[in-house]
């Protein structure tokens, strides 16, 4: 039975993990399309 529970936590520990890790790329891939955005406009306004 507490192998059973161990298990269990693992593997929510490994999924609450990857979710924080996704997100994180999400955002950091979000950010980085919005300066590249920012920053071609304002290049073009030369």
């Amino acid at each position: 039975m507490g192998v059973l529970l161990l298990t269990g936590a693992l593997v929510n520990l490994v999924k609450y993990r990857m979710d924080d890790r996704l997100a994180a790329e999400l955002t950091a891939k979000i950010e980085k399309a919005r300066n590249e955005k920012l920053l071609s406009e304002y290049v073009g306004k030369e």
